[in-house]
C-alpha cells in the first residue's frame, strides 16, 4: 500500500523531535522537508535517503506560486518507498498538512500523521510561561497575524499569533478595541523559539506591533499575548551561566557520519551546532583485501576501530565469511564513544579505548599497540594523519578500507555561523571544498593544534585561533574564552 508519513519536526531544537519522528526519518527512502528544519535533524536520515527541500518560508512564496506537493513525493510513494514529509512544528497547525493529505488521498496514497511540538509550546516553555492558568486564562487561541483575529472570538484566552509580522498592527488594534484587552496587557515576541539562537522581546500589547516591526533578524517569530505572560518562572528570568555559547552558531567540521564528541560538548554549552560536510557511508564494491585480512589475522595484531561504521562493517564481513568472533585472536583498540558503544553491542570489550584521535588521546593505546601489527580500519579515500602518532610504537601499520565514504555540502539555514570549529587538518580540506552560501574564509575559526592551524591559514581563512593543547576539551575552552572576552569588551564599550 502507498503511504506517506506527515511528520512534525518540532519547534526548532533537534532534541525536541519525537522518538517516532526520528525513527521514521532514520528509515526514509525519501525525506521531503520544510525550509525551517534544522540540518541536524536531516542528518538522522540514512545515507541512502534522498533529501528533497520543498517547503515554503512564511509569506515569501504564495501558495499558488508552486505545486502544493512535489511530484517526487507522489511518485516515490506509489513506488512503495518509505516517504517522510517533514514539516516544522506540528503538521496540523498552520502546516498545510490537511491540504497535502487530501491531495495524496486523491492519488490513492494513504497518510499517517505524526504530531510534533508546535512553536506555541516551544516558545512558552523556553520563556517559562503558562499558556493557561487557573483564574487567569482558561484557554488558548492560536491564529496567524496576516489573517487577523475575529471579533466573535475576543475572549480573555491567551493569544498565540503565528507569522505575526504581516498584519500585526491591525491585529493589535482589534484586540485593543475590545473590552477584554488593554494597552498594558503583557505580550512577548519570540524568534527562533527553543533553539540556541532564540531571542525574546517582552513588551505590551500596545507596543507589540512596533517591537515586531523593529526586529531586524531573519528568524521566524511568534507572539504571545495575555496576562499569563507576566507569570514567568523565576528560574527562567536569568540566562543560565553554564551556557556561555548560547545564541552562537558554530559550524563543526567532520569526516565521519554521526554526531561528534566536539559537537555534543558545544551543544551542552548552548551553541547552535551544525556539522559539515554531510558524510555518507556505503558498502565497498570489492571486499578482497578486507576479507583476506580477516582470514589471515594472528595473535600479534591489534585491529583499530576509529568509527562505529568500521565496527559494523567488520562484523558484517565476519558473518558473510561465516567466521566466529570467539575464534578471532587479535586484540581490539577503539577511538571514540560511538565506536566503543557499537563494539559492546557485540559483547566485546576493547583492549584499549580513547575518547578521540588527538595525540594525547592516542597515547592511551600505547601499551596495547606496542611492537604489534596494527590494522587500521578506514574508508576507501581516507588518509588519516593521526597514524604518525602511533607509528613509533607499532611493528607495522596497515590501513584496510572497509567502507566507501562520500562528502556532500550540508544545507545551512540562515544566518551563517559565528565560528568554525576545526578538529583536524584533514577536516579543513573537506569543509572548505564546498560552497555553503557564504564566504567561509571570513568566519572566525578555532583549530586544534599547529597542523590544523596551518591548514586553515593555507585555505585562506583570515582569523584562526589555535587551542592550547591538542585535545577536544582545549578546543572547546578556546572558543568559550574567546566568546567571554568578546562579551566583556562589548560590555566595557557600552558602559563607557
Amino acid at each position: 500500500m502507498s503511504l506517506v508519513y506527515l511528520v512534525g519536526g518540532g519547534p526548532g531544537d533537534p532534541r525536541l523531535l519525537t522518538l517516532r519522528a526520528k525513527d521514521l526519518i532514520s528509515k526514509a527512502d525519501l525525506l521531503a522537508y520544510d525550509d525551517l528544519i534544522h540540518p541536524q535533524i536531516l542528518s538522522f536520515a540514512p545515507p541512502s535517503a534522498k533529501l528533497l527541500a520543498i517547503g515554503y518560508r512564511g509569506l515569501r512564496q504564495r501558495h499558488g506560486s508552486a505545486p502544493l506537493l512535489h511530484p517526487e513525493v507522489i511518485e516515490a510513494a506509489k513506488a512503495g518507498k518509505t516517504v517522510v514529509r517533514l514539516k516544522s512544528g506540528d503538521p496540523m497547525i498552520f502546516g498545510r498538512a490537511w491540504d497535502e493529505a487530501k491531495l495524496l488521498e486523491q492519488h490513492s496514497i494513504a497518510v499517517e500523521v505524526i504530531p510534533g511540538v508546535t512553536a506555541a509550546a516551544g516558545a512558552a516553555a523556553s520563556f517559562g510561561l503558562p499558556l493557561t492558568l487557573r483564574g487567569i486564562s482558561s484557554g488558548v487561541t492560536i491564529e496567524t497575524g496576516h489573517q487577523g483575529t475575529q471579533q466573535r472570538d475576543l475572549q480573555e484566552n491567551t493569544r498565540v499569533v503565528y507569522m505575526p509580522r504581516a498584519g500585526i498592527k491591525d491585529y493589535c488594534q482589534k484586540l485593543l478595541a475590545s473590552s477584554r484587552f488593554c494597552y498594558d496587557t503583557p505580550a512577548i515576541y519570540v524568534t527562533a523559539a527553543s533553539t540556541p539562537l532564540e531571542e525574546q522581546y517582552p513588551t505590551t500589547l500596545g507596543q507589540l506591533a512596533s517591537t515586531i516591526h523593529n526586529y531586524r533578524g531573519g528568524s521566524p517569530g511568534i507572539a504571545i499575548i495575555g496576562e499569563t505572560v507576566s507569570y514567568r518562572l523565576r528560574s527562567r528570568q536569568q540566562a543560565p551561566q553554564d551556557r556561555p555559547l548560547r545564541s552562537k552558531r558554530i559550524l563543526v567540521g567532520r569526516l565521519r557520519p554521526g554526531n561528534s564528541r566536539l559537537a555534543r560538548k558545544l551543544r551542552d554549552l548552548g551553541a547552535d551546532v551544525i556539522e559539515a560536510p554531510h558524510v555518507k557511508s556505503a558498502p565497498l564494491q570489492d571486499y578482497d583485501s578486507f576479507d583476506k585480512a580477516i582470514q589471515n589475522h594472528h595473535t600479534n595484531e591489534v585491529w583499530f576501530f576509529a568509527s562505529s561504521e568500521c565496527v559494523v562493517m567488520f562484523f558484517q564481513r565476519l558473518e558473510s565469511l561465516q567466521q566466529d568472533i570467539r575464534n578471532f585472536k587479535a586484540e581490539f583498540a577503539v577511538a571514540g564513544e560511538e565506536a566503543s558503544r557499537e563494539l559492546r553491542k557485540y559483547g566485546i570489550q576493547a583492549n584499549s579505548t580513547s575518547h578521540g584521535l588527538c595525540e594525547d588521546d592516542l597515547a592511551k593505546h600505547k601499551d596495547t599497540c606496542f611492537n604489534k601489527s596494527i590494522k587500521i580500519l578506514s574508508s576507501t579515500n581516507s588518509k588519516p594523519l593521526w597514524l604518525e602518532h602511533i607509528r613509533p610504537w607499532a611493528a607495522e601499520i596497515e590501513t584496510i578500507p572497509c567502507y566507501e565514504r562520500t562528502f556532500q555540502a550540508t544545507r545551512l539555514v540562515s544566518p551563517p555561523p559565528h565560528y568554525l570549529a576545526l578538529p583536524s587538518s584533514t577536516v579543513v580540506k573537506a569543509l572548505c571544498d564546498f560552497d555553503y552560501g557564504f564566504d567561509i574564509t571570513q568566519v572566525t575559526a578555532f583549530a586544534i593544534g599547529p597542523k590544523t592551524y596551518q591548514a586553515a591559514k593555507a585555505r585562506g581563512i583570515k582569523d584562526v585561533f589555535m587551542s592550547e593543547h591538542d585535545q577536544i576539551e582545549s578546543l572547546v575552552d578556546s572558543i568559550v574564552k574567546y566568546q567571554q572576552t568578546s562579551m566583556k569588551t562589548i560590555e566595557e564599550t557600552y558602559y563607557e
